[in-house]
């Protein structure tokens, strides 16, 4: 490994692509979608869009979204959209609401016990969340119960918000049924080149490096390789630490960093 030669305890970038907006600093940005998902909650608004290109941290934000949204005891599903069919979702949500298991095939039932969970949380005044991440990527049958789960709420006028999350590339694979029923947007842009340099500094701070090894310049061109997506950002970094490292160098520049990109990058970054 090549934590040794650089003097750290463990990778800076090496982690999960879902791990590095949670590792990073808090990010203005990042904040503020996390405050206008809250706001659509607390206005008991019904359907949010989270969009934002591949990378930028729409899952991470999500999973801390409900995360919060649980410790404040408001019943929270995340799902995700990838791979996912009616009986998954269906499953999913039911888990994460805590609604009575029925058999797996059972789908009637199943939403009969959602509907009347719907209900009681209407006469105690129970907020509800669910999300359903990769929207863009889920099955039209699986769009198709966001719009029936979207009309028991409305009918019965249960305190529940959905959010969709979504590329922004292809965002109208959604559906326009769903995208016009959207009362909030919310947009997760990539960092600045001074955001990503904040960020290359406190990875290798935390990893237990004591001096800076990337250089102003190298910190520009990562930027721009990377467009400042947080995910290629720590993929790029990472092949530039292992390049540098069996370089025997001091110091990643400019040079190194395109080097170990052009040279060791898979062409799907």
């Amino acid at each position: 490994m090549y934590h040794a030669h650089w003097g750290l305890r463990s990778s800076p970038f090496g982690g999960s692509a879902g791990d590095t907006l949670a590792k990073t600093i808090p990010n203005p940005a990042f904040e503020e979608a996390l405050a206008r998902l809250q706001y659509l909650v607390a206005g008991q608004g019904r359907l949010g869009l989270l969009m934002g290109a591949a990378g930028t941290g729409k899952t991470t934000l999500l999973r801390r979204f409900v995360d919060r949204a649980r410790r404040d005891g408001i019943p929270a599903a995340l799902v995700g959209g990838c791979g996912c069919d009616e009986r998954t979702y269906t499953q999913q949500l039911t888990r994460a609401w805590q609604v009575p298991a029925t058999q797996p095939d059972d789908l009637a039932t199943a939403w009969e016990l959602i509907s009347n969970q719907l209900a009681e949380w209407r006469y105690e005044r129970q907020p509800a969340i669910l999300v359903l991440d990769d929207a863009d990527r889920a099955p039209a049958g699986v769009r198709q119960l966001i719009e029936r789960v979207l009309h028991l709420a409305l009918t019965q006028q249960a305190l529940l918000t959905v959010f969709l999350a979504c590329s922004t590339e292809t965002a109208a694979s959604v559906g326009h049924r769903l995208l016009e029923q959207v009362e909030l947007r919310i947009d997760l842009s990539p960092w600045s080149e001074d955001e990503t340099a904040e960020h290359v500094a406190r990875m290798i701070y935390e990893s237990g490096g004591e001096h800076p090894i990337f250089t102003d310049d190298a910190i520009a061109t990562l930027h721009e390789l990377s467009g400042g997506i947080p995910r290629k950002v720590d993929q790029i970094a990472e092949l530039a630490l292992l390049a540098g490292a069996g370089q025997e160098l001091s110091e990643i520049d400019a040079a190194t960093l395109l080097e170990a990109y052009q040279e060791l990058g898979t062409g799907s970054l």
